[in-house]
């Protein structure tokens, strides 16, 4: 889908772990209702007391859900995958976070071969509980990247009732009833790659005040791309396509 909008990565990275291990990091999910921010009971749960009372437990992180949801993510990513050959990398995600945040920086970083000034462009693609989220967000701080969620943008397309509404809430409505028998209802083909580009386009234009050529698009030769969540641009002059 990216490609057909002429977005083309120049590091893919995979965020690997078992099911398992998957499962149950995400069942230890908590999230802040005020500010948003998700904690875990394991890994990182806040010390204020004031904190851990108003917590909550995420919809959709049960051990059935989840399953689910990992079902679809492997069925789905054998498709993508191949179509990066030679730009992908494969990184554990069963360890601590700062070390896989430092492999694939070390993998950003160790590909780039210009001394123009660096500008990353990743997909970073990854099952439910590998942490992607997370990663997008130490990557987007790293480079001042503006970190774009492809699955927040088709739900707000939603909430907002937009003229992508109509295209995308068959699919979740199909990904609500739990993926009934009956299979009539699928994603509009490019559906996802207008909204996309309408969102990146509005984006980049209130950063920058340019509308015209790629900049229309959000497709400019200073345009930083992270998908992972998604990922993409505030431009830096002078950087390689």
């Amino acid at each position: 889908m990216i490609q057909t909008v002429g977005i083309v990565p120049r590091h893919v990275i995979v965020l690997s772990a078992p099911d398992t291990v998957l499962i149950e990091r995400n069942l230890g999910k908590r999230l802040d209702p005020q500010t948003g921010e998700v904690y875990h009971t394991t890994f990182d749960w806040p010390p204020e007391s004031e904190i851990q009372n108003r917590l909550m437990v995420p919809a959709g992180i049960s051990e059935g859900e989840t399953a689910q949801k990992l079902l679809e993510y492997h069925r789905n990513i054998t498709r993508i995958l191949p179509s990066y050959p030679k730009i992908l990398k494969v990184i554990p995600a069963d360890q601590p976070c700062v070390d896989v945040f430092s492999q694939a920086l070390t993998y950003v970083q160790s590909i780039h071969r210009s001394n123009a000034p660096f500008t990353p462009r990743v997909l970073l693609c990854g099952p439910v509980g590998s942490g992607k989220s997370l990663q997008a967000a130490l990557l987007a701080q790293k480079y001042g990247l503006v970190n774009v969620c492809c699955g927040q943008l088709l739900k707000e397309a939603v909430a907002d009732k937009s003229k992508y509404c109509e295209m995308i809430l068959p699919f979740f409505e199909k990904e609500t009833a739990g993926r009934q028998a009956s299979r009539t209802h699928h994603r509009p083909p490019g559906s996802g790659e207008k909204l996309l580009r309408v969102r990146l386009a509005g984006h980049l234009g209130a950063q920058t005040g340019e509308t015209t050529g790629k900049w229309k698009w959000g497709l400019s030769p200073r345009s930083r791309l992270c998908f992972c969540s998604l990922v993409s641009p505030v431009g830096v002059r002078g950087c390689p396509e």
